[in-house]
């Protein structure tokens, strides 16, 4: 610690410092004081894992999908539904892993929120190999700083059990 200022976090670069003949003479130091890089690195990195616990533990599903309808991110609630891994999913198509009928019913929603609207439904959706499921979905456009669209976030509630229940 130096007196006074407490532990720093330092990046310390020592070069030789040479004659004409090669031989070295003596090195020069640099000190780079990275403490508060640091810090911000470490408290980055904690925000970072509240929020991948909050949204993995959500029971509601949440996506996030690339301008060519590719999954960038999708919550264990949405593998579980359909019965993957999570890892099995992304990098995937929307129409690869629900079905063409599945993506047809959401296709027009698709195409919405890429044209920069934000979208709302509530239907039956059947995924291929799961059968129909009820979802309520929430689509909002994702931007670049431009404001040009580059994908979607979308937040989806499966309702299938309280439908079939008659509770909605």
């Amino acid at each position: 610690p130096f007196q006074g200022i407490g532990t720093r976090a330092l990046h310390v670069v020592y070069t030789p410092d040479r004659d004409g003949a090669g031989n070295v003479n003596g090195w020069i130091g640099s000190i780079l004081d990275v403490t508060e890089r640091k810090r911000t690195e470490q408290e980055l990195r904690a925000r970072e894992a509240e929020l991948e616990t909050i949204v993995q533990r959500t029971p509601f599903i949440l996506i996030r999908n690339s301008l060519d309808s590719r999954y960038r991110f999708v919550s264990d609630a949405y593998a579980q539904m359909i019965g993957r891994r999570p890892e099995e999913i992304v990098g995937k198509t929307i129409r690869e892993v629900v079905g063409e009928e599945g993506y047809k019913t959401v296709e027009p929603y698709i195409k919405k929120v890429l044209a920069g609207e934000r979208v709302e439904y509530e239907r039956e959706v059947h995924y291929h190999g799961i059968g129909p499921r009820f979802l309520h979905g929430v689509y909002m456009p994702e931007k670049d700083e431009q404001g040009n669209v580059i994908g979607w976030i979308a937040s989806i509630n499966d309702v299938t059990e309280r439908k079939r229940a008659g509770l909605v």
